[in-house]
């Protein structure tokens, strides 16, 4: 899975409307600059944040402690002076999945699929085939594309 952008509104010090934050992000090396007090910290924050919670959801996690925990020191700096106590904090994640995620995503519609055609009934041997042959033919990658890119909000 790639992260191919970020977004931000109401948290740190990107504001809401017209100033939430965006960041594309390139499959390559990508350089923040900036003048100072231009937001440069705050977006490597809004960064470690995310990243703060990718790990904590990471099933090999063996340390399970609260999420607040997790986050004590990243939310420490979470709200800017001039966003108002009242004011949502919203967070998009835009994500493009790899080949290999994409196959997974494949596999499954079509094992699901497959499922609910059978529905959950043991089919004889040339059934089976058939339908197999079927959903290689007409569950694929290329028919699944709008579902391998997508964004995550946190609100």
């Amino acid at each position: 899975m790639i992260l191919d952008r970020i977004e931000a509104s109401g948290l740190f010090s990107f504001g809401t409307g017209d100033e939430h934050f965006v960041f594309d992000l390139d499959s390559g090396l990508n350089v923040i600059v900036g003048p100072n007090a231009a937001g440069k910290t705050n977006v490597l924050r809004l960064i470690e944040l995310v990243r703060a919670v990718v790990l904590y959801q990471d099933p090999k996690r063996q340390d399970r402690s609260s999420i607040g925990h997790v986050l004590e020191d990243h939310v420490r700096f979470a709200r800017h002076d001039r966003i108002l106590p009242s004011s949502p904090s919203e967070v998009r994640l835009g994500l493009t999945l790899t080949s290999g995620d994409r196959a997974l995503v494949v596999a499954f519609v079509q094992a699901m699929v497959l499922s609910a055609l059978l529905n959950n009934q043991v089919a004889d041997a040339p059934t089976l085939a058939n339908l197999e042959d079927w959903l290689a033919a007409e569950v694929t990658e290329e028919k699944l594309e709008s579902l391998f890119r997508g964004t995550i909000v946190v609100s």
